[in-house]
């Protein structure tokens, strides 16, 4: 049962907030060559904090980062399989009631690809905002 939907807006103020605590020139370090949405009791990622922000605990969050979660490549290695925004939408319907609208998913999306790639957290949610345009009124 869905409670109330994020919308662009919300989650461009969530990350603005992320952004405001962590600082603009914030870049992510990744452990191991892996990122994570809870890292030492805490969120860890961009889209980790604004999880948190909506709600999620660090319990829920560690949840996304499960090492469990693989597939076969096709070279026949087991590789480790990203959470997706999918998941992350899943988890919020079923844990909180939020339904995360396709703009602001679209948003979170391109926020933690900049991020999982050295781009400071205050670019990339520039770069985000701007990649999620077309769907402003």
């Amino acid at each position: 049962m869905t409670t109330r939907s994020v919308s662009l807006n919300e989650a461009e103020e969530l990350l603005e907030r992320a952004v405001t605590e962590k600082g603009a020139d914030y870049v992510y370090g990744k452990r191991g060559g892996a990122c994570n949405y809870e890292r030492d009791g805490a969120p860890s990622c961009i889209v980790g904090h604004v999880l948190s922000y909506l709600g999620l605990t660090v319990k829920q969050l560690a949840t996304l980062d499960n090492p469990d979660k693989f597939y076969v490549n096709e070279c026949g290695y087991p590789v480790s399989a990203d959470t997706g925004i999918t998941d992350i939408a899943q988890l919020l319907a079923s844990e909180l009631g939020i339904d995360l609208t396709f703009p602001a998913a679209e948003l979170l999306q391109n926020a933690q690809f900049d991020q999982d790639n050295g781009v400071p957290w205050g670019t990339a949610v520039v770069l985000a905002k701007d990649a999620v345009g077309q769907y402003r009124d």
